[in-house]
C-alpha cells in the first residue's frame, strides 16, 4: 500500500511539472537573432544549452520586476535594456540572482544551467566565460532564439509578481546573496 501511494504521488507530481513546463513555454515564441546592440542600450543573452539533465524544466528570467522570458533547454533570450545596475533573477527550485552593472553598447552572455534538486532542479545563472568564444559561437549556432509572446505574457507574470517582489526585497536587504557580473564581462 505504501509503495502504491508513493507511485501515485510521483505520477501526480510528474503530471503537474509537465503541465507547468507546457504553460511556461507557451508564453515564448521564435525570434530572430540580434547581432548588435544600439549604442544607447545594453544587451544580455541568457543561453540554456541542452544537456538532457533537467531539460524538461523551464524557468522565468526577470530583471527585477521586468519579465525577460521563460528559458527552456536548447534556447536563448536576447534582452535589450538600458545600461546601469540590474538584478537578474531566475527561479526553479531555488533562486539564482545576478547583479550586473551594464555598459551602453555592450553585449553580455549569461549561461543558465540546471542542477539536480530535491523535487525538480536547481538553476544557476553565471556569466559566460567570454574567453571561450568558440563555445559561445556554438551556442548561437545550435540554440533557438526566443522572445516573449506579449499577448500571453500577462498570464505568466501576474501569478509570479509577489514572489518576485519578495525576492527583490531579500536581495536588497542582504538576506539573499547574488553573484556579481563584472562590467568588463562583455563581447
Amino acid at each position: 500500500m505504501k509503495n502504491m501511494t508513493i507511485r501515485l504521488c510521483f505520477v501526480c507530481l510528474s503530471a503537474f511539472l509537465f503541465f507547468l513546463s507546457g504553460c511556461a513555454s507557451s508564453v515564448m515564441m521564435s525570434a530572430q537573432r540580434i547581432d548588435s546592440v544600439e549604442s544607447d542600450y545594453a544587451m544580455v543573452t541568457f543561453a540554456r544549452p541542452a544537456v538532457y539533465l533537467g531539460d524538461g524544466i523551464s524557468f522565468g528570467i526577470w530583471d527585477e520586476e521586468n519579465f525577460v522570458g521563460v528559458l527552456t533547454a536548447g534556447s536563448y533570450i536576447q534582452y535589450i535594456t538600458k545600461p546601469g545596475k540590474h538584478i537578474f533573477m531566475a527561479r526553479a527550485e531555488n533562486w539564482s540572482i545576478l547583479n550586473a552593472d551594464l555598459k551602453a553598447g555592450k553585449h553580455y552572455v549569461v549561461a543558465a544551467r540546471i542542477f539536480p534538486g530535491i523535487m525538480t532542479g536547481r538553476v544557476a545563472l553565471t556569466p559566460a566565460n567570454l574567453e571561450d568564444r568558440e563555445t559561445i559561437d556554438k551556442w548561437f549556432e545550435k540554440l533557438k532564439p526566443t522572445t516573449v509572446n506579449l499577448k500571453k505574457a500577462d498570464a505568466y507574470i501576474q501569478p509570479h509578481l509577489k514572489d518576485i517582489q519578495k525576492a527583490i526585497e531579500n536581495v536588497k536587504s542582504g538576506k539573499t546573496t547574488a553573484i556579481d557580473m563584472e562590467s568588463s564581462n562583455h563581447l
